[in-house]
């Protein structure tokens, strides 16, 4: 048994070690920006990269320095939780029906859905932009806030429909 457990201990380590990779991985973009952040515009656009700089916060300084930031971050702030309450809300009850009643074609529903989702973002634009001119919408928080809250309710429903499914009911 020793051995056994010798291996088990080695397999779990090659796991751990693949896991730490992939996630490095993913993470290097973030990295990149970060970096970004730090770097002069020539440092930035140098090429080959530079690795090794003195990283500076002047980019920093300078946004918050920038005439109407604060209204910038305001008006970012109301579209962004005005938009996720509205998505939440909607696909919760939306996810709710489709978990609990299980209306006919419920599967084919959320197929549907979720293929939406895999739809280009730039194959909607102009008609959405269309739509948006004819009812006012162009230029207004409205038609950001609908927008954003548009494109992130079917995969949100998705989701809280398979959360909602291993939810027992007698908790209703």
């Amino acid at each position: 048994y020793p051995l056994r457990r010798q291996r088990q201990m080695c397999i779990r380590d090659r796991h751990h070690i693949v896991l730490w990779l992939v996630a490095i991985v993913f993470f290097m973009p973030v990295f990149w920006i970060i970096l970004g952040a730090l770097k002069t515009k020539e440092q930035l656009l140098a090429i080959p990269p530079k690795w090794l700089f003195v990283p500076i916060l002047a980019n920093f300084v300078d946004i918050f320095k920038r005439p109407n930031i604060t209204t910038y971050l305001i008006n970012s702030v109301i579209i962004s939780v005005s938009a996720v309450a509205i998505a939440i809300i909607v696909s919760f009850l939306a996810a709710y029906c489709f978990s609990r009643y299980q209306p006919t074609g419920t599967n084919f529903l959320m197929f549907l859905l979720l293929s939406i989702r895999m739809v280009p973002a730039a194959a909607t634009v102009v008609p959405v932009y269309m739509m948006y001119v004819a009812f006012g919408w162009k230029d207004t928080w409205l038609g950001l806030i609908l927008f954003y809250a548009m494109f992130s309710i079917p995969f949100s429903v998705w989701i809280l429909k398979g959360f909602i499914d291993g939810v027992s009911p007698r908790f209703d």
